[in-house]
C-alpha cells in the first residue's frame, strides 16, 4: 500500500470515528428532549384529569338537586282531591285505578297473631319520668300509698332532637354535611316512625253512596294524625332540609317571627 492510499484510509477512518462521536453526542440530547416531551404530556394529562374530576363533582351535585326537585314535583303532580285538600274541580280527568284485590271480610288493621313492628327500646334512655297515679278518676280516692298492680313502661324517642344534635356536632367539628352512614341511619328511623304511625292510624273506609243521591261520594275524612303523617311523608325533604343544608336552621319559622299579629 502506498503512502497516499494509507493516508486516504486514515482519513476515512477519522471521518467514520467523527461521525460515530457526533451520533453519540446526539443520543443524550434526543433522550433528554423525549423525556421533556413526556413530562409535559403527563402534566397536561394530570391537569385534564383534575378538571374532569371537578366537572364530575359539579354534575353529581346538579343531579342530586335535580332528583330532589323531581321528587317534589312528582309529589305535587300526584296530588288530587282524593289525597289532599284540593277541590274535585282541580282533578285532571284521570280516573283512579281500581284495585284488583278481593274483599277478605277481615277488619282493617293488624290481625290476631300478627307480631307487628316497633322501635326497640334503648338500655340507657336520656331521661326517665315516673308518672304516678295520685287519685282515682271516678271517686277521687287517694292512691299515692297504693302499690301499682299493673305498672306500664313506655319509651318516647324524639328523633328530631337527635337529628338536631347530630347536625350541631357536625358543625362543631367544622363539617359542611353529615356523614353518609349517620344520615342514612336517621332517615331509616324517620321512615320507620312514619310506618308505625300509618299502622296505628289506618285509612278511613270509603263513604257510602246514598240511594237518593246520584253523585259519587267525596273523599272520606281522615283524622288529624293521619293528615300529619301524609304531610310528613309528602314533604319529607322539606321537613328534613336542615339535615343536608346546614344554612337552614332547625326551627325555620322565620315568617311567623317576622310577621306582626293582625289587630
Amino acid at each position: 500500500m502506498t503512502n497516499e492510499e494509507e493516508l486516504e484510509h486514515l482519513r476515512a477512518e477519522k471521518t467514520r470515528w467523527c461521525e460515530l462521536l457526533q451520533q453519540k453526542d446526539e443520543k443524550p440530547e434526543q433522550s433528554h428532549q423525549a423525556n421533556q416531551t413526556l413530562r409535559e404530556g403527563l402534566k397536561q394529562a394530570i391537569i385534564a384529569i383534575e378538571s374532569l374530576q371537578e366537572h364530575v363533582k359539579t354534575l353529581e351535585g346538579l343531579i342530586a338537586s335535580q332528583q330532589e326537585r323531581i321528587k317534589i314535583l312528582e309529589g305535587q303532580q300526584a296530588r288530587d282531591s282524593h289525597n289532599s285538600s284540593l277541590p274535585p274541580s282541580s282533578d285532571r280527568f284521570v280516573r283512579p285505578p281500581k284495585s284488583l284485590r278481593q274483599k277478605s271480610g277481615k277488619k282493617a288493621g293488624g290481625q290476631l297473631g300478627h307480631r307487628g313492628h316497633h322501635l326497640q327500646r334503648v338500655e340507657t334512655p336520656d331521661e326517665i319520668l315516673i308518672h304516678q297515679v295520685e287519685r282515682c278518676e271516678h271517686c277521687q280516692y287517694d292512691l299515692l300509698r297504693q302499690t301499682a298492680d299493673l305498672p306500664e313502661r313506655r319509651q318516647v324517642m324524639d328523633l328530631l332532637l337527635a337529628m338536631k344534635a347530630e347536625v350541631e356536632q357536625a358543625k362543631a367539628l367544622g363539617q359542611h354535611d353529615l356523614d353518609v352512614l349517620v344520615l342514612a341511619r336517621l332517615l331509616c328511623r324517620y321512615d320507620a316512625i312514619l310506618k308505625e304511625g300509618y299502622q296505628a292510624n289506618p285509612p278511613p273506609p270509603p263513604p257510602r253512596k246514598s240511594e237518593q243521591s246520584k253523585r259519587k261520594p267525596g273523599r272520606a275524612k281522615q283524622n288529624p294524625a293521619r293528615n300529619l303523617l301524609d304531610r310528613l311523608s309528602l314533604h319529607k325533604w322539606v321537613v328534613l332540609r336542615f339535615l343536608h343544608d346546614f344554612a337552614v336552621p332547625f326551627d325555620n319559622d322565620l315568617v311567623a317571627y317576622c310577621t306582626p299579629f293582625g289587630r
